[in-house]
């Protein structure tokens, strides 16, 4: 993590060098760049910056081709207008693998890995594929709703800002700068009660069980609801609404799930933590930002995403 806390860094930077004062800016597309400068970085040893622009809209679509729709519960309905966007992202999968076969570098980096371990382009596309797209999107998304919830939380907003820039600015973040962060803690782990970026899971029945006086039997498939579990009043006191105080006392096992649990957790949820901290303390130590007047509105696409977006003016601090 202390090699990828380098890249965090330095990426955010990288994608807030083109902001300027007083302009208006939609942090969920912001999110976007930074999460997939980052991804490419650190999981596949590569820079993404010469692919943002030509990617965007195969990625975008990519997205939507997963998210939910009828496709859940008739898996084998046409699923029309995708197939270029994918052929695209494709297409740059396979020329990464093939640029590494050829020109090996010395590192621990997921493609790297995947390639010495003996697996076919096909087999290694499918992996970076889904690190790609999981990877990103959730960060994306969890960057944008806290920025969201800290533009609506002044309070809370000035202070996980006194904690980011008691850090000379000339100082990287350590990661016992970012243990230090505890509002900044607080805020995400809030975020992430209230809008979890994968705000549903599955998981299929291998014996017929009985639950809440219901049969459910063997071999169904059983979606439960992420966002209504962290909102059920029985175990959150005022569920709606943002107290990333509440996050003094460790939540009861099974009401917090933004990660999963179990044997299943989300690998990558120690990376997309930490991420996370990075990201927004660098963003916050440098620029000050204001939630514009705009409507917000959930949407369940393959993340909770916040539409039309966020839309922030943002003011760079004088150094």
């Amino acid at each position: 993590m202390q090699g990828f806390l380098t890249s965090f860094q330095l990426r955010t930077r990288q994608a807030l060098s083109t902001w300027q004062t007083g302009n208006h800016y939609e942090m969920l597309a912001e999110m976007r760049k930074i999460a997939l400068l980052i991804l490419v970085d650190c999981l596949f040893g590569a820079d993404f910056t010469p692919y943002l622009q030509s990617l965007w809209h195969s990625i975008l679509r990519t997205l939507a081709y997963i998210s939910p729709g009828l496709w859940l519960i008739f898996p084998d309905l046409p699923r029309f207008g995708y197939q270029a966007a994918i052929a695209k992202v494709d297409g740059y999968l396979f020329s990464l693998i093939q640029h590494r076969r050829t020109h090996p570098i010395a590192g621990d980096d997921l493609l790297s890995l995947l390639i010495a371990a003996g697996l076919d382009d096909r087999l290694i596309r499918d992996q970076l594929l889904t690190m790609l797209i999981a990877g990103h999107d959730t960060s994306t998304a969890l960057l944008a709703w806290a920025l969201y919830c800290l533009g609506k939380s002044p309070d809370h907003l000035e202070k996980v800002a006194a904690e980011v820039r008691a850090v000379p600015l000339e100082n990287p973040f350590s990661l016992d700068d970012l243990k230090s962060f505890t509002t900044l803690e607080w805020v995400l782990q809030e975020t992430l009660r209230l809008y979890p970026p994968i705000h549903a899971g599955n998981r299929l029945t291998n014996r017929a069980i009985s639950f809440n006086g219901f049969t459910i039997p063997a071999h169904q498939r059983v979606i439960y609801s992420i966002y209504l579990t962290q909102r059920h009043p029985d175990f959150w006191q005022s569920p709606n609404q943002f107290m990333p105080e509440r996050f003094l006392q460790r939540p009861a096992a099974w009401t917090y799930l933004p990660f999963g649990g179990g044997e299943r957790i989300c690998i990558g949820y120690l990376f997309a933590q930490i991420e996370a901290k990075a990201v927004l303390a660098t963003l916050l130590r440098e620029w000050q930002v204001q939630l514009l007047p705009q409507r917000v509105s959930l949407h369940m696409g393959a993340t909770l995403e916040p539409r039309p977006g966020v839309r922030m003016k943002v003011t760079q601090i004088a150094r």
